[in-house]
C-alpha cells in the first residue's frame, strides 16, 4: 500500500505539472494569436479607410 502510494503521488504531480505546462503553452499561443489577429483586423480596417479616402466621394459619405 505504502509503494502504490509512494508512485501515485510523483505520478499525479507529473500528471498536474504536464496539465499546468499545458495550459500554459495553450494561454501563450492564446495570447499570440489573439495579437496577431488584432493587428489583420487593424490593418484591413486601415486598408479600407485608406481605399475609401483615395476612391470616389460617393463613397465616404
Amino acid at each position: 500500500f505504502l509503494i502504490s502510494v509512494l508512485f501515485l503521488i510523483p505520478s499525479s504531480f507529473g500528471l498536474f505539472y504536464l496539465g499546468y505546462s499545458l495550459l500554459f503553452c495553450g494561454y501563450f499561443c492564446f495570447l499570440i494569436s489573439l495579437f496577431c489577429f488584432s493587428t489583420a483586423v487593424f490593418l484591413f480596417i486601415i486598408l479600407i479607410c485608406y481605399t475609401r479616402a483615395e476612391g470616389p466621394p460617393e463613397i465616404v459619405s
